[in-house]
């Protein structure tokens, strides 16, 4: 019987407009709040965690005269993976699920998107992780988002991660070099302005060392909202 503050966001964006001229373009998105909280600046991956906690994404946008335009954006944003976001308002769910936990939350880095028609488009990018405003290895993770559109009515992503996301061991230790691999795959369909209905995929295996023994978790979800 109390109230709570559970999240507060405060957007600005200037997208890029081809058509008018302007191939730039910038996004800074604030949350504040309970959730934010929850999912930002953890401190087993962020260096500085209260530095980053407040700024949910921050990048910078660039639209190359490649074919019908290779959009770069540069900077932190939001993970592709999974159906949920971190906006609260978005959610199907009043409260998120699993994979909303265990999949990634955020990345910093580049990547780098081409549309090439209205049905398939393609993006690859280069981050120093799973949530890691700052890199805490000397290695880069990799990522492949597909986004199909086989009718308008429905929006199938399949997306593949692929890093080490073990932090550098220091005092002569043995540096692990396990890797991360995550495979998300979620489809949505609009049944009406009503009702829409979606599922989700997703498999994730990690190891600390290469002969590590692994971690992993699979299965499934699917979602309804009317």
């Amino acid at each position: 019987n109390s109230f709570s503050l559970n999240q507060a966001n405060l957007i600005f964006e200037q997208a890029p407009d081809v058509a008018s001229g302007r191939r730039f373009g910038a996004r800074l998105d604030l949350q504040f709040g309970q959730a934010t909280e929850a999912s930002q600046g953890n401190p087993a991956n962020e260096l500085r965690p209260q530095v980053y906690r407040p700024i949910w994404q921050a990048y910078g946008t660039y639209i190359f005269p490649v074919g019908k335009g290779l959009s770069v954006d540069f900077g932190k944003w939001a993970s592709p993976m999974g159906v949920e976001t971190n906006y609260s308002k978005d959610q199907m769910n009043y409260t998120r699920s699993y994979f909303f936990d265990f999949l990634p939350f955020y990345h910093m880095g580049v990547r780098a998107t081409y549309q090439f028609n209205d049905a398939v488009t393609l993006a690859y990018a280069v981050v120093n992780g799973v949530q890691q405003a700052e890199d805490f290895n000397g290695f880069k993770s990799q990522m492949v988002f597909l986004t199909l559109h086989p009718t308008k009515a429905v929006s199938w992503n399949i997306n593949y991660h692929n890093g080490q996301e073990q932090r550098d061991a220091g005092s002569g230790a043995p540096t692990p070099d396990g890797r991360l691999h995550i495979l998300d795959s979620n489809v949505t369909w609009t049944v009406n302005p009503k009702l829409t209905l979606a599922a989700e995929g997703d498999y994730v295996i990690n190891r600390v060392f290469s002969h590590s023994s692994p971690t992993h978790v699979d299965g499934g979800a699917v979602y309804a909202r009317y």
